[in-house]
């Protein structure tokens, strides 16, 4: 494992020495006036024939049948990967300056960080201290990367050749024809276009795993793509040819080692370590880049650099460090697959005479025609030996009295724990009182489960119980621009709550995004399936194979869709949290089903309740700060940006739940 460990950090340090390299043969190329469309071209065609033939053997036992859909990623990846990246990073660079670009590119791990935080491939725990590090390091890592690039401060460094270079290179800093703001929105595209690659690569790895075929195709669409656009737009025949050695140089470099070696090693990286992780060492290369310049073109090296390098080195620590945490804490909370009653290991030394007890007590039970799973229901706990044994004493002494009621048991026996009886005294002192119990008539019984209902679904926030409740929690950046979409997670009997946090993960008492700021108790009578009722009085409905059995109760409902998103892929667009709400609503006939994402989404924020009033501000005062701020800066601008993007958001949703079958699952 620690090798493993050690391999990934290795392989991404020398990722960002591919990628520095990069950057100084890209600038000696563009200094001899390369054509923008033929380089990155003749670039990705030398990448093909490396990777491909190196794909088909490498992977020839192990690749996955291509199907429709995988030729569609590979399209895509190619489409923002290649074309559209490289396309915008030569536009901006055009444009405006490489130390701006180099700046701008900087903040390809924070873009990274939060579209992999909204899709789910990295998990970020706000309240937790290995989120809060890995927050921290990417910060780090983009403000030390940024001091590199921006800041200069005293001369560390200045080589005696250094004149004569920085008048070869000031051309690239300061020609005229510059265009800041365009240039600096060509590089913010090519930013977000390289986040967004990392992210669906991640995706696309989870589809098909074979990384070398992915990067080989991913570099075959690419060149197809940048083939079709330079057919239409480069109109000179001498663009096409090689001018000078030096591009000769930067194409093979490019190709072979950036878009070819970086290229697969970036994508084997993403699939062992994250996307996060992946990015965060990106700032790197502005480093290695400040350090080689200062050699081979004999730029200076000032204080700023050092700076930032520490800063830079200290976020990649606080982000490695906070994933090691993550995968500490994620050791100590295990979902089971095959879950027991109410999800709760049993221990090897007692389950087997548990088991016999139990086998024992429902032989006896029958005979008098009480159903043994009514009080094992009733009592929402497994039957424990000991508990048994206190039980029968207490049974017989009550007897005694005369003064015996159920609620009375129910109340008592969570408390009973460990009394040495012999098993033998078992039947003997159980089932006398028993026998009484099951001679209460149907008006004592349903008092007797009023009762305990009430003390069951108590709401306690500061513990986080929100007994048979939907809750919900705003999303970063999301629910600041849109305040009534956010994160929605659904309660067990004990408060206990379940959301669906990522791919094939449900996660169990920690609610992803802090603590739930709204809620809904949803109402008993309002249910096909009881919520502590241990019979079944529903239709068997949304699941093969489920018969009226299966479903005795809330639990048994949560506990079956658990086990089906446990297996399923996270997608903010088409599988989220609200999917596995509503499949669990449906599942307990709430209002007679038909629940999606839309109606599910509308209901809570019409009935919801707020936590407290911290939970409102904490909720809404985001989007009013944003809106201020926008419509002061910003002014019609902003209106029009953010009309757009609840158009665009609200409108996927409703046509993908009411127009197209089956696309937003549930």
């Amino acid at each position: 494992m620690m090798l493993q460990r050690a391999n990934l950090h290795i392989a991404l340090t020398f990722l960002q020495f591919c990628y520095a390299g990069n950057h100084i043969f890209l600038r000696i190329a563009l200094d001899t006036g390369v054509s923008k469309l033929i380089f990155p071209l003749y670039r990705n065609i030398t990448a093909l024939v490396l990777l491909g033939p190196l794909a088909y053997f490498a992977e020839k036992k192990d690749r996955p049948s291509i199907t429709t859909y995988c030729v569609g990623y590979f399209f895509l990846l190619g489409l923002v990967g290649i074309t559209m990246k490289e396309g915008f990073y030569l536009l901006g660079l055009e444009k405006t300056s490489p130390t701006f670009a180099a700046a701008m590119q900087n903040s390809v791990p924070a873009l990274t960080f939060l579209m992999a935080a909204l899709f789910r491939y990295e998990s970020v725990r706000f309240n937790r201290i290995d989120g809060v590090a890995k927050v921290l390091g990417v910060l780090a890592s983009v403000g030390g990367a940024s001091i590199i690039t921006l800041y200069k401060g005293p001369v560390i460094y200045s080589p005696h050749s250094a004149l004569h270079q920085e008048q070869k290179l000031s051309r690239l800093e300061d020609a005229t024809g510059k265009n800041w703001n365009l240039g600096g929105f060509y590089l913010f595209d090519h930013s977000l276009c390289w986040s967004g690659w990392i992210v669906m690569q991640a995706f696309v790895l989870k589809k098909y795993s074979a990384p070398l075929t992915v990067s080989a195709f991913t570099c075959f669409f690419g060149v197809v793509q940048f083939l079709t656009i330079a057919a239409f737009f480069e109109k000179d025949s001498k663009a096409w040819q090689f001018n000078s050695s030096g591009e000769i140089y930067s194409v093979l470099f490019s190709g072979l080692v950036t878009s070819g070696l970086a290229s697969a090693i970036q994508i084997w990286t993403i699939g062992k370590g994250g996307p996060i992780l992946a990015s965060i060492y990106l700032p790197l290369q502005t480093l290695l880049v400040a350090v080689m310049s200062s050699f081979i073109f004999g730029e200076e090296f000032f204080l700023g650099g050092i700076i930032g390098a520490l800063l830079l080195i200290s976020g990649l620590y606080l982000v490695v460090w906070g994933r090691n945490q993550e995968t500490k804490l994620a050791k100590e909370v295990i979902v089971p697959i095959e879950p027991q009653n109410h999800w709760e290991a049993k221990s090897d030394s007692s389950s087997l005479t548990q088991s016999m007890i139990n086998t024992q007590l429902k032989e006896q039970l029958n005979v008098i025609g009480f159903p043994f799973s009514n009080l094992q229901t009733l009592l929402n706990i497994s039957l424990k030996p000991q508990s048994v044994k206190l039980l029968s004493v207490l049974l017989v002494m009550t007897e005694i009295v005369g003064s015996f009621t159920s609620v009375r048991v129910a109340v008592l026996l969570p408390l009973l724990y460990t009394i040495p009886l012999p098993d033998m005294l078992l039947g003997a002192l159980v089932l006398p009182t028993i026998a009484m119990e099951a001679e209460l008539d149907t008006e004592q019984q349903q008092q007797m489960m009023e009762g305990i209902y009430s003390q069951t679904t108590q709401i306690d926030p500061e513990r986080a119980r929100f007994p048979c409740s939907v809750v919900w929690s705003p999303l970063p950046v999301i629910s600041w621009f849109i305040p009534f979409i956010g994160h929605i997670g659904i309660c067990r009997q004990d408060g206990v709550i379940l959301d669906f946090a990522g791919p094939n993960f449900v996660c169990v008492d920690n609610f992803a995004f802090g603590a739930a700021t709204r809620y809904l108790q949803i109402p008993k009578e309002k249910c096909c399936v009881p919520l502590v009722q241990s019979g079944y009085n529903g239709e068997e409905h949304y699941m093969q194979g489920e018969t009226s059995g299966d479903l005795r109760t809330w639990d048994d409902a949560l506990r079956k869709s658990t086990q089906e998103f446990q297996h399923r892929s996270y997608n903010l667009f088409t599988c989220n949290c609200h999917s596995f709400v509503a499949n669990n609503l449906n599942r307990v006939g709430f209002l007679s089903g038909g629940w999606n994402v839309v109606n599910l989404a509308i209901f809570i924020l019409f009935n919801g309740r707020w936590v407290s009033k911290a939970s409102m501000l904490r909720s809404i005062l985001p989007f009013v700060v944003v809106f201020f701020l926008g419509l002061t800066f910003g002014g019609i601008t902003f209106l029009k940006f953010w009309f757009f993007f609840t158009s665009i958001l609200i409108g996927w949703f409703l046509l993908g739940t009411y127009c197209f079958k089956n696309l937003i699952q549930l």
